[in-house]
Order: C-alpha cells, then structure tokens, then sequence
C-alpha cells in the first residue's frame, strides 16, 4: 500500500529541479530561495535530479519509495526551481489523518486542487496537485430514491351549507402603535477544528568523516529556525515540530537525524465558518510605527549527553531571550512579527587546509501580540577531530545583531551613569622650621628653612641647639 502525490500540469519552457519539505510553512522569503531548502527529489522521470522540460506529471509515492513511511496528518510542500533562470516556484498539499483514507475508499473528493484516486485491487492513496492553479474534482452524486405521492380519496356525502348570522362590528378608534427598530444581532455557526502537532527533540549527527550543512526546523511556538553544523559536529533541537526538521541534500546524506523525548505540542484552530444574519465589518486597528527596541540576555545550562571516543562529556546550552520594551525596561507586546537575526561565531576542531572558523547566523521572531522569543544554541560541547582522532572542544557564541525587521527597531540604549565627583583634597604641607635661643641675649633667633642651615657657624657662631621653630618669634 502505498500514498501517491501526483504533481500535474507542470508547465516550464527550461529543464527544472524538484526538491520537497515538510512544515506547518514553507519558510521565510530567504529560506524559500536558498539552494538548500528542501530536499532534492530525485526519482522517475528525472535524470539525475533533472527534469526535461516536456515533463508535465511527476507521481511521488512516499511510503513505497521510503521518503516517509508515516506520511498522514502532515503538510508537504513542493518547489520546482528553474535551472536556466533560477525562477521557482512553491505548493502545498495537506495529507489527511490514516483514518480519512481508511473510511473513504474507494474514491473521496479532497476539494481544491487534492483528488484522492485508489485504484483497485491493492488501494495505493493518489493527491493530486496541480501547480498552475487547475483544480480537479471528484464529485459523487447519490441516487434519489422516488418518494410516493399519495392519491387523495373522496367520500360521498351530503355535504352541508351554513347559514352566516349578519353581526354588527362597532368601529373603534386605533390607538397608536410606536414604531419599534429592531437591533440585529449576528449570529456565527462556529465548527472548528482543531489541529496539534506534537514536538520533539531532535539531535543531527554528522558521520564521521562527513561534511557540515545547513538545517532548519520550526519550534513548538511556531518560529521558524535556521542553523548549521560543521565536521563531525552535532546539533542539538531542544523542541521543534514533528516532520518540520530539514537538512539540505549534502547533510541529509552525510548525517543521521535522532528524535528524542515529547516536548509538547501546539495546537492551531482554523478560521470558523460563520452565516452572519447581517454584515459585520470588522475595525482592524495597526500600529505601523510602534515606539519600542529590543534587548537581549544569555542564561546557561550544563548537559552531560556528549560522548567521544567512549568517554563522557558535558555541554553548555544557552538559552537567549529577546525582549521588545518600552525602553525603560518593561516589556511591551508587539503589535507585527519582529525578527532579530544573530550572527554567531563558531569555531570548529582544526581541519587541514583552512582553520575551523565557520560563523553563521541564527534568527528568532517574537510573534505579534508577544513581548518575547527565545532560541538556544551549545556554546561549548566535545566533537571528534576526523584527522586526528582525539576529542576537542566546539565553541559558538553570539558576536552580535547582524538585522533587525522591521529595520525602525534598534536594541535599547544602555543609559550612562553619570559619575560621581570626589572633591579633591589638596593638602599643603607643613614648611619646618628651625630656630635656636641664644642664652646670652635671651632670645629666639630663626626661623632658618633646615637644621643645617640653623647649625651654620654664621648664622649660629655660638652652636646652640637647633629645635623647630615653636609658635611666633618675636
């Protein structure tokens, strides 16, 4: 049994590429157009992962071709790349829960451009979607069954003809009547839906002797990621969507991907259909130029879940915390998404030729009516060097704010402390002073500026005893 997306009406003037991925998005603007979104698709009709452009129907069978073996409640997204132009484009398909297609066979109408076809006798589930917009419908009109009319009986009889008694209807003044308004009052039939994806941690492992690459994945929050891990490196997801975890081709070849303990889900309602007894126009109120900035700060945590060359090791996690305030620390929630990306300096073990400085950049939204994101990266952990064989330390940290979008928001000015003046005390030092008291005559003499001065045989020819000079001399 197997569950088939049919990609139809695919119409390119040049040769074109396929690549797939799973999210709740397809990523940001920038993501969308890297080289390394999705994962290349490589099967019938293509040639080497290149389509002729007289292809116009690609059937991917996911769980006979070993791409996802549980692939149901999960949304694919397609992109095919142009590789004269580089022009591409991206779609969706929504692959319903297994019970769906269980209970619908053998032939189900999905709406919009998604037909579920199961052929007989071995069901395989068939999506179709057409990239340019054509929408096939399957729709299954039930047999009515005839309802009987009964035929009316009529019974003879004699059939009686009263007699009206005239009767005399006094005319009486109208009392008036106040005109009353009604107040209408909308009322929604709301059948909602709801949808969870449960998350996980995930841990990405570069085998050895394998080559770095890019991943993205989108957290339980919903904000979408991106970072990197290089020679024999690991990377660590703490909590991240399931199915939403993309490596690009060379990772995916070249690195395992581990998922690890529940971490929660997310659940999100669908718009509900409502019949409305009369118009509502909503009043959406904006902030185009909200007054805010942004701060950042780092908290650390110690893991001890490395392992190299049979020995234990330990991590550190940080966890960093972007913040929109008012400037004066409080936060405040934002009224549209603001992105924050970092640009992180990573250092990986020494590989001939070129140094291990691998710098990326890692970008966390704060969603709109939020004050806050987070994202965590290892600041340190323990790889194998592949040429050396001995284990050595990864760094990463946070070398600072590569952008900020919308780009009127800054990070908040640090207010300067204004230093306190220490009064600077001048001391003037005390002059000594010498002086001797000539017996004979009864008085002080000096004051002479040192004791060799006082002791000189002119100015003391009598050599009395020099002293410092004690009160005013007369």
């Amino acid at each position: 049994m197997g569950l088939v997306i049919k990609l139809k009406n695919i119409q390119s003037v040049n040769n074109f590429k396929l690549f797939y991925k799973v999210g709740r998005t397809p990523g940001s603007s920038s993501s969308q157009s890297s080289i390394s979104w999705g994962t290349q698709y490589t099967g019938s009709p293509s040639v080497g992962g290149i389509f002729n452009e007289s292809v116009t129907t690609i059937s991917i069978d996911l769980i006979s071709q070993g791409i996802d073996l549980n692939p149901y409640n999960k949304q694919y997204w397609f992109k095919i790349l142009d590789v004269v132009t580089g022009s591409y484009i991206i779609e969706n398909v929504h692959i319903h829960e297994y019970e769906f297609y269980d209970r619908c066979i053998p032939k189900c109408d999905l709406g919009g451009t998604a037909v579920f076809i199961a052929p007989t006798p071995t069901p395989t589930y068939t999506i179709d979607c057409s990239l340019n917009g054509t929408a096939e419908f399957t729709t299954i009109i039930p047999t009515s069954t005839p309802t009987s009319t009964p035929t009316p009986t009529s019974t003879v009889g004699v059939t009686e003809t009263p007699t009206s008694t005239p009767t005399n209807t006094p005319t009486s003044t109208p009392t008036p009547t106040p005109t009353i308004t009604p107040t209408i009052t909308p009322s929604e039939t709301v059948t909602p839906t709801l949808t969870c994806d449960d998350c996980f941690s995930y841990t990405i492992i570069v085998q050895q002797f394998g080559g770095g690459g890019s991943y993205s994945y989108i957290d339980c929050n919903g904000v979408f990621h991106e970072g990197s891990v290089g020679y024999e490196g690991t990377a660590n997801i703490s909590c991240a969507v399931e199915g939403s975890v993309v490596r690009d081709p060379v990772l995916t070849v070249q690195s395992t991907l581990n998922q690890g303990s529940y971490c929660g889900n997310t659940c999100t309602t669908p718009t509900p259909t409502s019949t409305p007894t009369s118009t509502i126009t909503p009043t959406v109120t904006t902030t185009a130029n909200q007054t805010g900035c942004i701060t950042y700060s780092e908290s650390t945590n110690t893991i001890n879940d490395v392992v190299c060359n049979q020995q234990n090791y330990s991590r550190t996690v940080n966890t960093v915390t972007v913040v929109f305030e008012d400037g004066n620390g409080t936060p405040i929630n934002v009224t549209q998404n603001v992105t924050v990306v970092f640009n992180i300096d990573y250092y990986a073990v020494n590989v001939p030729g070129g140094g291990g400085y691998s710098p990326y950049t890692e970008s966390v939204t704060i969603l709109q009516g939020q004050s806050q994101a987070t994202f965590t990266y290892d600041s340190q952990t323990t790889v194998q060097n592949p040429y050396e064989l001995t284990c050595q330390q990864e760094t990463k940290s946070i070398a600072g704010i590569d952008s900020i979008t919308p780009s009127n928001y800054t990070l908040c000015q640090i207010p300067t402390e204004t230093p306190t003046e220490t009064p600077t005390i001048t001391e003037t030092p005390i002059q000594e002073t010498w002086c001797y008291f000539d017996t004979i005559q009864q008085i002080s003499v000096g004051p002479f500026n040192s004791l060799q001065e006082c002791q000189n045989s002119s100015n003391n020819p009598n050599n009395y005893v020099c002293n410092q000079c004690v009160g005013e001399l007369n």
